[in-house]
């Protein structure tokens, strides 16, 4: 789902997939659904289980990987234009 103020996706991971690191230019949540996922969040690594979330402010470098099957929420959060915004 998508509209001008954010963009939400699930993020459906087999177990020991991985995803590097990376950035997004928008703030963002990452809800776990289900599962457990390990966040590489320099220089910091935390684990996601079901029910757990975490907030990651725009640009901010990480990476994600699956320790068992999970499903994720991420939501990102955009300028009103449809672009990622970093400074809400």
């Amino acid at each position: 789902m998508k509209t001008a103020q954010f963009e939400a996706i699930r993020l459906v991971l087999p177990a020991n997939t991985e995803i590097p690191a990376h950035q997004v230019p928008g703030n963002i949540t990452l809800h776990c659904l289900e599962g457990e996922v390990e966040l590489d969040i320099a220089p910091t690594r935390i684990r996601l289980k079901a029910d757990q979330w975490t907030y990651l402010d725009g640009g901010a470098s990480h990476g994600v990987r699956a320790i068992v099957d999970t499903a994720l929420l991420l939501t990102i959060f955009l300028d009103g234009r449809g672009a990622s915004n970093s400074n809400l």
